[in-house]
């Protein structure tokens, strides 16, 4: 008898785990997200990004925002400061072997609003010069590497090439990188996305020509 009432009560609970309380389960992430979903195609993840662009330029040009540049190839730490030397914010870079990673921000770069001329501003060559700087650094501690040994070219490695990179700027700012063939996608967050609480994914690296550009 007792034996079949304890079988109950493992029936019960399983039951109860397979279908009751699914609060308490993991869920995947539900909320602001930058990247491809997963199993979503690179074309369905760059049309995605195209609507949220053109959404944020509808909604509210001038307005900052969160937003991933996905890159047609890796590019090199240089290639990726020069191109995103004129943005407001670069928080975060990703890899070519998927790693994200934080960035810290020159110093030397003022806010635009608390600029009162043009008086003592660094160049975009000089903010170039320092976020190449961090990229590299940056890159060269999570691999354990010097700075020295990040190689210029990314096609002769399968780990510094950087794909994408997470900016902060307004979506008139950022729909300009769309007519540079070095930008695969550009996907920008609602402007009330908070730094820290979206989720983010690596994009898929593109191979060969950019079809944006065909």
């Amino acid at each position: 008898m007792g034996e079949r009432v304890l079988l109950v009560v493992l029936v019960t609970a399983l039951v109860w785990w397979a279908g009751g309380d699914d609060n308490a389960r993991p869920r995947p992430f539900a909320g602001d997200h930058l990247g491809p979903h997963v199993q979503q195609s690179r074309a369905d993840y760059t049309a995605l990004a195209d609507a949220s662009l053109a959404a944020a330029l509808q909604r509210a040009p001038e307005q900052p925002a969160f937003a991933m540049l996905s890159f047609a190839a890796p590019l090199s730490s240089a290639d990726a400061g020069s191109l995103v030397a004129d943005l407001r914010r670069v928080g975060s870079l990703i890899t070519q072997d998927a790693q994200i990673l934080a960035l810290p921000e020159p110093a030397a770069i003022p806010e635009p609003t608390a600029i009162p001329d043009r008086t003592g501003i660094p160049s975009d060559s000089e903010i170039a010069a320092a976020r190449t700087q961090i990229f590299t650094s940056t890159i060269a501690a999570a691999s354990g590497m010097k700075p020295s040994q990040i190689v210029e070219s990314p096609r002769e490695t399968e780990s510094s090439g950087i794909i994408a990179v997470i900016a902060y700027d307004t979506p008139r700012k950022l729909e300009a990188f769309t007519h540079d063939p070095r930008v695969d996608a550009v996907e920008v967050l609602p402007p009330d996305a908070v730094w820290g609480q979206f989720g983010i994914s690596p994009p898929q690296v593109a191979r060969g020509e950019n079809p944006r550009f065909r």
